[in-house]
């Protein structure tokens, strides 16, 4: 092989570096964000029944907010759907998290997430059911749930398709 065979087998290899590079870096948390999106608007889509409706979960969060110091909760969203049985109510919102900002002391950070609002009997039916929710808070009359919306959805398909 040539001069020009091996220096067009390094360039052969520094694009498919860089390909890769763009996959890891671009292409795939696009994806994830689309996918993330999708499983919403499929678990958001089969709203089963109207109460709480998104005002009164509104109301309930500025309660829950006014006992927290670490953590805001928001709702754009509500789903309140049927779950091995239970009554849940899904939020998709904003959660604010009191942070470390360097030298510049405590810092509110966002993000938008989708997580479960409870009351007393909810709670501990969720805390029983680990394998989808995880405790976030606990207020003195509400508690919030971090969900995994894969599995809720996965659980949605197959009861839907039974």
């Amino acid at each position: 092989m040539g001069e020009l065979g091996v220096r067009s087998k390094k360039a052969y290899m520094a694009k498919s570096i860089l390909i890769a590079i763009v996959l890891t870096y671009f292409a795939l948390p696009v994806f994830f964000y689309w996918r993330f999106r999708h499983n919403i608007s499929v678990v958001f889509s089969r709203n089963q029944f109207s109460d709480p409706n998104l005002s009164a979960i509104t109301v309930s969060l500025e309660a829950l907010n006014s006992e927290l110091t670490d953590f805001s909760f928001t709702a754009d969203r509500v789903a309140n759907i049927l779950l091995r049985g239970q009554p849940v109510s899904l939020i998709y919102g904003s959660v604010g998290s009191l942070g470390i900002a360097g030298r510049s002391g405590n810092m509110w950070h966002s993000k938008k997430c989708v997580y479960a609002f409870a009351d007393a009997e909810q709670s501990n039916w969720m805390r029983q059911s680990g394998d989808i929710f995880e405790l976030a808070v606990a207020g003195t009359s509400h508690s919030v749930f971090w969900v995994k919306l894969v599995k809720i959805k996965t659980e949605q398909d197959a009861a839907h398709h039974s």
